[in-house]
């Protein structure tokens, strides 16, 4: 998808791309007093959201794969018998490299904010239990992006809000693993970096 202004052609933004994940690997230090850790590796599809609202790696404007690597910390967890009270997430950063067709997009997220919660959890076996976290309003996460294009010439810039979700259940559980990103662009195109 390329994008026209004028006499000047530019790559797509990030606008509506999402990110789906397909296998993840997920280690956590879990400290339900303190601070826990979270560090998460996750390859998958990226793509956009079809008219019927179902996801699709066809759709969207950097159609293709992608790979992410991340880390977060989060606060205390209030335990009372079998009720836990999420934590709040203190800090989020990753990096992703999307690989499509029409262009490669390089890419770091950040958590700008609070309001986000998640779970941290261990088996009595000292295994990970659960770690999970997500989204709430205010959506204080941000990325950054450059993107080369086959189709123009150079590097451009990217930037907005991004949405993501991380879900480890218990090891036993018959649910999959689960990672989704959602990026909303802040600009109306991509911005040339070239020198």
């Amino acid at each position: 998808m390329v994008a026209a202004a004028g006499n000047t052609r530019t790559a797509a933004t990030l606008n509506s791309e999402i990110l789906v994940g397909l296998q993840q690997n997920v280690t956590a230090s879990c400290n339900p007093d303190g601070t826990s850790t979270i560090n998460y590796w996750v390859v998958g599809e990226a793509g956009a959201l079809d008219a019927k609202g179902n996801f699709s790696a066809n759709k969207g404007p950097y159609p293709g794969t992608f790979t992410e690597q991340g880390t977060l910390t989060m606060g205390p967890q209030a335990v009372s018998g079998i009720s836990i009270t999420p934590a709040s997430v203190l800090t989020w950063t990753a990096t992703f490299t999307i690989v499509s067709s029409a262009g490669i997009v390089n890419g770091t997220t950040s958590l700008t904010g609070p309001g986000s919660t998640g779970l941290c959890l261990l088996a009595p076996n000292g295994q990970l239990a659960q770690a999970a976290w997500g989204t709430s309003a205010p959506y204080n996460y941000s990325y950054a992006a450059t993107i080369s294009s086959p189709r123009v010439q150079g590097t451009f810039a990217d930037a907005g809000e991004s949405y993501p979700q991380l879900f480890a259940p218990y090891p036993w559980s018959s649910s999959p693993n689960s990672f989704f990103e959602q990026m909303t662009s802040s600009q109306a195109t991509a911005t040339s970096v070239n020198g």
